[in-house]
């Protein structure tokens, strides 16, 4: 799991954190506290925060998490993309403005390896606009996408997080909404790098998978595969 840390960067907190990444002790802050920001704002920055606007960039692959049910014939597939309408049904973002791209509508058990480098290019070329982004992926694998990616983009300057979900969009009983807005709130708040984003929980990329038993992503030590 990664905390959120103090000495987040001026893109997400608005404010030079120069004098909390010294750790000199004033704020007493830990350098891995969740609340960090916070103690850092109120007593040793003495800065009032503002009500930023953010902008994020939200891909959508497909995957389980815009999957939709067809009435004609039953089906269970990825036809359109419903994440922009169902956000704004469930959940308010007042300082969040979202960006969606469409660029793959596709179960992730069949994407290949061009299909991983055409999202890579993608995030590639979309990263020299310093937008923090959150990507919908299928599950099943999500994690060796998030790795492809890991592995060809270097120098990140924000986050990109990936999540998705083990019941669709439009299903009642649902986790998409609940890792959805996760993800949007830790694209703001992490250090740049490759995350995946799941069941309150935010997983460093490669050292992450999917733990199909309790249905839900797991970290895991490079020794112990």
């Amino acid at each position: 799991m990664v905390l959120f840390e103090c000495w987040q960067s001026t893109w997400a907190t608005g404010f030079d954190t120069s004098i909390c990444s010294s750790m000199d002790g004033k704020c007493g802050c830990s350098g891995a506290n969740p609340l960090g920001l916070m103690a850092c704002t109120n007593k040793c920055l003495g800065i009032k925060l503002e009500n930023k606007h953010h902008k994020v960039l939200l891909i959508s692959t497909g995957g389980t998490i815009e999957k939709t049910y067809d009435e004609s014939d039953g089906s269970l597939e990825n036809k359109r993309s419903v994440i922009m309408q169902k956000i704004s049904d469930n959940i308010r973002l007042p300082y969040t403005e979202l960006e969606l791209e469409v660029i793959l509508s596709k179960d992730s058990l069949y994407m290949t390896d061009q299909d991983r480098q055409m999202i890579c290019d993608y995030l590639q070329n979309r990263l020299k606009e310093n937008l923090p982004i959150v990507v919908l992926h299928g599950t099943d694998t999500m994690e060796i996408t998030a790795r492809y990616c890991f592995e060809r983009i270097k120098s990140l300057k924000v986050p990109v997080i990936f999540t998705g979900a083990m019941v669709p969009l439009e299903f009642g009983k649902t986790d998409a909404v609940q890792n959805v807005t996760e993800a949007l709130l830790a694209v703001k708040l992490v250090k740049p790098g490759f995350y995946i984003s799941f069941h309150n929980e935010l997983f460093e990329v490669p050292c992450v998978r999917k733990n199909k038993d309790n249905r839900t992503f797991e970290s895991y030590t490079a020794d112990a595969k």
